[in-house]
């Protein structure tokens, strides 16, 4: 409880009296000051009465019509206040938004319930410059006396949250060489046949299919290859492994490739929010694993892990160094299979030079690169989680292409325990600043891949697409069909 400054004048007023009193040998004077304190102190008992019991009549309430909006969109808040029983104190309700927050009608924000009054309510708007996770605070209730001596400030009602989302990245392009997915990303058919328990039919064996597909005994007995077709399973759930090491900086703010990353992500976790299917995520830093969320199914579940993405930034300090670039190549440069090297030593073992004696034993060591890729963020947390996964698995890696020999590694390793493996590519060669500036050596950079994800697709069970702004890929697309009408016309 605090006295307002009339109580504070009340009091000066009545030590006057009191003074004079002694002063002047006036007992009238005394009684005048006794009469002033005394009313001072009946209004302070029946104050506090009245407070405490206003404080368990008073009803306060607040909701934010949407819980989950991008930056700067507009929210609209709702603040009411109702008594059960009218009370003699006047209550001011201001609420308390975050500061991140703008308001856009400031003036309404705050309102009053009048003294002897049941109910009142107040809306106005917020705005969200900035992503993340913010919590309207419970607002506070200032009651006051009619005489305005008295007040005494307290929070109540709820907290609200508002999870704030970055917008989504403009001319998203989620595909394969260059043409965009037919279907929406995120989404897998259920009820069709394909990988599971039940039998479903056999039929001949076609390009496409998959080695573990083949009925063998029914491949024997009619003499050409045959594969046998399954009942879907319906409980497969899905395994996010998110990349946001330092290489996922790269691009303007806001189209980074960890923001177009991001919003695949996200559609994969809106899709089992709405299907009510099992949902891990592993997120991938510098260091290592950065967070692990085992299979789950619950809305509290879906909402952490929505939020963790909506939260996710790149780990480095900085962008990538000249060290970076030189141990993975620039942009484009791919690194060496183990059965490339082992062809380049047999070559260089039948070549009886000075340089080929001196780079035979660079191409040689699989040892050490055996050590490298188990070492290496992505490989290590796909191979140590995903094999703890229960049940039918369907594992979606979003990375990029500059650690290429490591994201081929840890889809195999991911293959492993899951009935497919998705993985979607943010080219880097398609977000560097100035990267398409010149779109003759973007084509080129392009090109190459286009070669790496090509040969990720052809691993049994994998499936590779890129993920890139939409402009970019036209542009290098027009670009192609330059140089293929430049080829024709030199024939």
């Amino acid at each position: 409880m605090e006295v307002t400054r009339r109580y504070e004048v009340g009091m000066v007023l009545g030590c006057l009296l009191a003074s004079g009193a002694l002063l002047l040998d006036q007992p009238l004077l005394l009684v005048g000051g006794a009469g002033i304190g005394a009313s001072l102190l009946v209004q302070q008992y029946r104050f506090t009465r009245d407070v405490l019991a206003t404080a368990d009549a008073l009803t306060v309430t607040q909701s934010i019509s949407q819980r989950r909006v991008a930056t700067d969109e507009d929210t609209s808040v709702a603040v009411s206040a109702t008594l059960s029983e009218p009370s003699p104190l006047v209550a001011a309700i201001e609420p308390r938004p975050p500061v991140t927050a703008t308001g856009r009608d400031p003036e309404n924000q705050s309102f009053t319930l009048p003294a002897g009054e049941r109910d009142a309510t107040t809306t106005f708007s917020l705005r969200w410059p900035v992503a993340g996770k913010f919590e309207c605070e419970p607002p506070t209730v200032t009651l006051t006396d009619r005489a305005g001596l008295f007040r005494s400030t307290v929070p109540m009602g709820d907290a609200a949250s508002v999870t704030v989302a970055p917008r989504r990245p403009r001319a998203l392009h989620v595909g394969m060489g260059g043409e965009s997915m037919s279907t929406a990303f995120g989404e897998h058919k259920t009820g069709d046949s394909g990988v599971g328990l039940d039998p479903a039919e056999i039929r001949q064996y076609v390009p496409g299919d998959t080695v573990r597909q083949i009925d063998w005994k029914a491949t024997a007995r009619m003499n050409t290859p045959h594969v046998r077709e399954f009942d879907a399973e319906t409980d497969l759930s899905t395994s996010l492994v998110v990349d946001h090491r330092s290489s996922m900086t790269t691009g303007i703010e806001g189209e980074t490739k960890l923001d177009y990353l991001r919003h695949v992500a996200l559609a994969y976790a809106d899709n089992a929010r709405t299907n009510t299917e099992p949902l891990s995520l592993y997120t991938v830093g510098d260091a290592g694993v950065t967070t692990t969320r085992q299979p789950d199914a619950s809305a509290r579940h879906y909402t952490a892990i929505e939020t963790r993405l909506h939260d996710l930034v790149s780990t480095a300090e900085k962008t990538a160094t000249e060290t970076d670039r030189a141990t993975n190549g620039p942009s484009g440069a791919r690194a060496q299979t183990p059965r490339e090297a082992r062809e380049m030593a047999t070559h260089l073992r039948s070549e009886d030079s000075a340089f080929g004696r001196t780079l035979l034993p660079y191409v040689v060591e699989s040892k050490r690169y055996v050590q490298r890729i188990e070492g290496d963020p992505l490989y290590k947390t796909v191979r140590t989680y995903l094999g703890g996964v229960r049940g039918s698995v369907m594992t979606v890696i979003l990375t990029d292409d500059t650690h290429r020999m490591e994201v081929r590694e840890a889809a195999r390793a991911a293959q492993r325990h899951s009935e497919h493996v998705l993985v979607f590519l943010a080219p880097t060669v398609l977000f560097e600043r100035g990267g398409v500036g010149t779109v003759e050596s973007a084509y080129e950079g392009y090109v190459d891949f286009e070669e790496f994800r090509r040969d990720l697709t052809r691993l049994d069970g994998v499936t590779a697409l890129e993920v890139a702004p939409a402009d970019r890929i036209e542009a290098i697309l027009a670009e192609t069909r330059r140089t293929r009408e430049r080829a024709a016309g030199g024939r």
